[in-house]
C-alpha cells in the first residue's frame, strides 16, 4: 500500500460455485475519494463488497484494506 490507498484490489478471482464473477480485476480507492458501484442484478457487486469487507475469500488474487 501506497499511502494514497485505502482499498486494493489485485487480480482479483471471485467464484461462485462454477460461475466466474470477476477476473484479474484491479481495484484502488484513494483516502476521502467516493466510489461507486454499479451494474445489472446479478453482476457481483455485493460479492466483491463481502470480499473487501473480508465476509468472503477471493478464490485468488489479494485484498488490502488499510494496509
Amino acid at each position: 500500500m501506497d499511502g494514497q490507498h485505502v482499498i486494493e484490489v489485485a487480480k482479483l478471482l471471485n467464484t461462485v460455485g462454477d460461475v466466474v464473477l470477476h477476473r484479474d480485476l484491479d481495484l484502488r480507492v484513494r483516502r476521502d475519494e467516493v466510489m461507486t458501484l454499479v451494474g445489472g442484478s446479478g453482476s457481483g457487486k455485493t460479492q466483491l463488497l463481502r470480499v473487501i469487507l473480508g465476509l468472503k475469500r477471493p478464490a485468488g488474487g489479494s485484498v488490502r484494506v488499510l494496509g
